[in-house]
């Protein structure tokens, strides 16, 4: 079973609709219904955000489909202060949401460079054809 699959499971069993669970958690109307239908992944930011809200959902649960998909309230408390639950893929999964992060801010600067550079040969064509007239 799919991350959405169990997070549709957790939506259920908390008797909301999807889009009242999208609006407690300050998310564009549709999002989260689209990836239940779509099948599709959400991002980390939303899960993220989706473990700050819910603190009884599991996040080991939810990512893993292992454990409970309700955390006790002692297990509550420890998540809070760890911020996430005792999963033993955090870890190496921070580090690779790291690692594309840098990815893609290099992606942005190489696009902002090619989009500087067409600005100025654009700048300097259009010079070029007043001097020439």
């Amino acid at each position: 079973m799919s991350v959405i699959a169990r997070l549709s499971e957790y939506i259920k069993l908390r008797k909301f609709s999807v889009n009242k669970f999208e609006s407690e958690l300050g998310f564009s109307n549709g999002i989260i219904a689209k990836a239940i239908r779509g099948g599709k992944t959400i991002g980390s930011d939303k899960l993220e955000r989706i473990f700050q809200v819910y603190i009884d959902l599991n996040p080991t649960w939810l990512l893993t489909g292992n454990g409970e998909m309700i955390l006790t309230d002692e297990k509550k408390r420890d998540t809070e202060v760890s911020g996430i639950g005792d999963c033993e893929n955090c870890e190496r999964l921070k580090e690779k949401i790291d690692m594309l992060q840098q990815l893609l801010e290099s992606k942005t600067e190489t696009i902002r460079a090619y989009q500087s550079n067409e600005s100025s040969n654009t700048d300097s064509t259009e010079s070029k054809g007043r001097n020439s007239a």
